[in-house]
Parts: C-alpha cells; structure tokens; sequence
C-alpha cells in the first residue's frame, strides 16, 4: 500500500487525519506481550533475540525411534532430524516363495532379491496331453515325443461307401450311383412320359372339360346361359303382390301389393272408423267417449271431464287453510301453532304420528 506521509503544508484537518490513520495502524503500545512495551522497535528486537536462540528451541524437540527395519535420530546441538530407510538386506529379509510343486519352479535369491520362476519344459507340458482315436473314417494320432497330433481325414473310398441310392423302380426316369466313381445318374423323365400319367374325366352336368395327351391341354368349356337358367325357379307363396320367372331370358319379376290389397289389411274399433275403399281413418266421438266412466271425486258430462268438491262422505278436490297448514311440491304440513287449543276443545287426545305409523306428539284438548 502507499505510504501515508505527513507533509508541513498539509491543511490542519488533513495532517489530523492522516495522524490518526498513523495511530490505528500503530496500535495501542502497551498492549505488547514484550517487557519492552514503550516502542515498536524495541518489542521487535526482543522478539528477535528470544527466536534467535537456537538451542532454547532445539532443546524442546526429542526423538524416540521404536526399533524395525531403518533408523532415525535428532541432534539437539544442530536441531536436525535425520531418517534413514530400510537397507536392501533387511527388505529382502519380509520376502520368501514357496514352490508347491507340479510342473515348472519358483525360487527365490534373498541376497540379491531376484525371484526366478521356471515355465514347464515341453516334455512336462506334453505329457499332459493325449489323443484317443475313437475309429470310424480317417484317423488321428499323438506324439508325445514330439506334441504333433496328427489328424488324417477320410479317403475317397470310405466317404464314397457312406453314400447310396435307392430307385423304387416304379414310374418314369431312374437314380444310380456308382460308389467306385461317386457319380450320380438321373435318366430324365420326357414329356411323354409326364401326359401319358395325366387323365381328364367329365363326370356329366353343365359345361364340358377334356384332355390331349398329345398336347397336355386341358380344355375346360363353362355352363351355357340356358345351362345355368336352368337351374333357377321361383315360387309365387300368394298374398299381397306377385313373383314370377322367365326361364328363357333369366328375369325375375315382382310385382309389389296393390293399394286395395294393403287397406285390406286394416279394420276400425273402439271409436275408430274405417273405409277401406278409401283408406281413410275417423273418430267416432261418441264410442270414444263410451269408453270412459266417472268414478269417486270425478265428473264425465259430454266428454269433459272434472273433479268433484270433497265432502265428509266423497273423495274429491279439497283446499287447506293457509292459516293452519303449508303446501310445498304436493306436501301439506301443518304449521306451528297452526292449530290452537280452541280448535280441539271437543277432542280429549290428539296423536301426531309419522309415515312408519310411530307416534311422534301427543296433543291432549281442554278439559282432557
């Protein structure tokens, strides 16, 4: 960093910064772990004394060596450690080989620390190896003198005797084979004699078929168109309409239900009326209406139809007061308080019960 000089022509409060950097940087004097502790110099010096003696120093280190291989040492007159590492001799002493025996060696030298190790000779290696011709062609053979197996294959003669041929003697062409050459000898069949062995019968019916042995052609002539209508009819069941064929031009014919036919088919009843000359349907307003009766709580007058008022004695339409009761979606629920003790000063004991039949209050009238 920059030296931070104090200069004269400094202005007042530049030269009193600059002093108290000078101060922090110094520090606090007396705060020096030194017995000198009234200049820097000073401490310093004392500080390099005490580290430049040597043997105060030296005198704080020891060294114990424990014993094995090498060896180690300190000299408190010049402060220096000295190692020295294991010699080749005691090295070479941890080490040993074992020859387990078999084929080949190991040794091993302790003074110059050399392990040999002996690969099998080639007599102990072929010793280990054998061949054993089990028969049938060539032949195969060992030299344990010299490790040569020696594999001869089949001669000519005993592969040629492996082979045969069998002609069946029957049909056209032959197979031979001479095992003395290895010749094979096919005689080839002739056209001839592939037609000769081709036949063509036309069991009757339709069409035609037929064959030329002189050629091989197999002629095949189809149906005729009268070959096949032939084969075709058709059967009108009756009923609506009409079906029918031409056996000399193929066409098949229908003739769909007429209108009479159709409206033949349809009747009135129960307030219906039907023409089937015309095909026309009506309403009979009054057979309508014959089928319709009134019962309990309903009114039938001239084909209306409508709700009589209930009574003590008739079912029929009612009407619920809204100061006792609430409607809600069909449901009818009496209001609290909706029925007061006056309105049941004639009844000793009124029960309210659910749809299950438990009873869920019992009101008592007055005087009850």
């Amino acid at each position: 960093m920059a030296k931070n000089l104090l200069q004269v022509t400094d202005r007042i409060d530049t030269f009193v910064t600059r002093h108290n950097q000078l101060t922090e940087l110094v520090g606090d004097l007396a705060n020096l772990q030194t017995s000198v502790d009234s200049d820097i110099v000073g401490s310093l010096n004392q500080v390099f004394n005490l580290v430049n003696q040597d043997s105060d120093f030296r005198s704080k280190f020891s060294l114990s060596f424990t014993g094995g291989d090498g060896a180690a040492s300190y000299d408190s007159d010049t402060g220096i450690f000295s190692v020295t590492g294991p010699s080749a001799a005691e090295a070479r002493a941890h080490i040993s080989v074992t020859d387990a025996g078999g084929d080949g060696s190991a040794a091993y030298n302790a003074s110059t620390g050399v392990i040999t190790y002996t690969g099998p000779s080639a007599s102990e290696a072929r010793a280990h190896i054998s061949v054993t011709d089990a028969g049938g062609d060539g032949s195969l053979a060992y030299n344990a003198s010299t490790g040569v197996i020696t594999y001869t294959g089949p001669t000519l003669t005993e592969a040629r005797a492996h082979v045969s041929v069998a002609d069946s003697s029957t049909g056209y062409g032959a197979l031979s084979y001479n095992n003395s050459t290895g010749v094979f000898t096919l005689t080839r069949v002739t056209d001839a004699n592939i037609r000769d062995r081709i036949s063509v019968t036309d069991a009757g019916g339709d069409g035609s078929a037929a064959y030329n042995a002189s050629t091989g052609v197999i002629t095949y002539t189809g149906p005729s168109a009268s070959e096949a209508r032939a084969h075709i009819s058709v059967t009108d069941a009756g009923g609506d309409g009409a079906l029918a064929y031409n056996a000399s031009t193929g066409v098949i014919t229908y003739t769909g239900p007429s209108a009479s036919e159709a409206r033949a088919h349809l009747s009135g009843s129960a307030g219906i009326n039907y023409n089937s000359t015309t095909g026309a349907i009506t309403i009979d307003s009054a057979e309508t209406r014959a089928l319709f009766s009134a019962g309990e709580g309903i009114d039938i007058s001239s084909g209306a139809i409508s709700g009589e008022d209930a009574t003590t004695s008739n079912k029929g339409i009612a009407s619920f007061s809204s100061t006792n009761f609430s409607t809600s979606s069909g449901a009818v629920s009496v209001k609290a308080d909706g029925i007061s003790s006056t309105e049941l000063k004639d009844l000793s004991t009124l029960l309210i019960k659910n749809a299950a039949g438990s009873t869920l209050k019992t009101i008592h009238g007055a005087g009850s």
